[in-house]
């Protein structure tokens, strides 16, 4: 048994055979499969339906580890394919990082308020942020950076 979905194009790269994936059924969410990719295709699928025909994306397959009875052909399913494995490393979420002046900052708390610092990022994902330098472990930093004012 397996999965096929849609790779959007930005994401395509990062994608290979044999990368681990876990595999949630619509119908049991909690339920995770393991598997794997078996296949990204070489170039992407014509555009059709409801997709804007300027979106590329590659139809990838992956397959599911074992045998399952609770899987039927035509179910939905959420796919996550292992991209990278990071292993202590100093992780922040996402929004703690901001852009300014084309530099990539975060907030500190301090006695006489947030102080503004440089820092630099590795990997990501939806939720954090691999931090490589810039914060140490048990810094208090801000969920959300302020906004910046005009005279800033």
């Amino acid at each position: 048994m397996g999965v096929e979905l849609r790779v959007h194009e930005s994401s395509v790269n990062m994608v290979k055979p044999g990368q681990k994936a876990t595999i949630t059924v619509e119908a049991y969410p909690d339920i995770a499969l393991e598997g794997k990719v078996l296949k990204v295709a070489p170039l992407p699928d014509p555009p059709h339906g409801r997709f804007d025909p300027s979106v590329k994306v590659y139809t990838t397959q992956i397959t599911i580890d074992g045998a399952h009875d609770i899987l039927k052909p035509g179910m939905s399913a959420k796919v996550e394919v292992l991209i990278e494995q990071l292993k202590n490393v100093l992780i922040v979420p996402i929004q703690v990082v901001a852009n300014r002046e084309g530099k990539k900052v975060r907030y500190v708390a301090t006695p006489e308020g947030p102080k503004q610092r440089d820092v630099q990022t590795g990997s990501f994902n939806d939720t954090y942020v691999h931090i490589i330098s810039g914060l140490e472990v048990g810094e208090q930093v801000l969920l959300i950076p302020p906004k910046l004012t005009e005279s800033e």
